[in-house]
């Protein structure tokens, strides 16, 4: 019995003591990473460009163009991104897009994304413009998007957006 303690004490001690520390030392580490991206600031995401790709007789399609800022000191790995685009308070659409996406710290990047819209939905904003004061201007255009950017590989999952400001649909952007 006395010899099963000394094996005991010098060999399996050590060896305990050795992983707990170990573990703990895991676990403030990761602890410290959480805190870091705990308070990371929303993405700037800003419309830069709209243009018609496709036309049928009930949808329009559209290649949407997205400026998206980092604020943050350390680099955004974004796996996809969801939103809703709004034109002069009316809904125009929603739309997603999935892919890597890595915006640097501080930095910023933009990116092409596809829109569809139904015909009717553009029946609305025509009517819209015709009865605000000074007729139909497409020069500029007030629009709203907020959604979603999805992350990788850290403790926050998303980050919401929100941005509102004007676009010319004439092509004087």
């Amino acid at each position: 019995m006395n010899d099963y303690l000394t094996i005991h004490r010098k060999f399996l001690m050590p060896r305990i003591t050795r992983y707990l520390i170990i573990s703990c030392l895991a676990i403030i580490a990761s602890g410290c990473t959480t805190l870091q991206y705990a308070n990371m600031e929303k993405p700037v995401v800003t419309l830069v460009s709209m243009e018609l790709a496709g036309l049928t007789w009930a949808e329009q399609r559209f290649d949407i163009g997205l400026r998206i800022v980092n604020p943050n000191d350390l680099e955004l790995p974004i796996t996809g991104l969801n939103y809703d685009l709004r034109l002069n308070g009316l809904k125009l659409g929603s739309g997603g897009s999935d892919g890597d996406l890595r915006i640097p710290a501080l930095g910023e990047k933009v990116v092409q994304i596809k829109l569809t819209t139904a015909a009717w939905v553009w029946f609305r904003q025509y009517r819209q413009l015709r009865q605000s004061e000074g007729g139909v201007s497409l020069d500029n255009l007030k629009y709203q998007i907020n959604g979603k950017v999805f992350l990788e590989g850290l403790a926050v999952k998303s980050l919401p957006f929100e941005k509102v400001g004007d676009i010319a649909l004439t092509g004087k952007n």
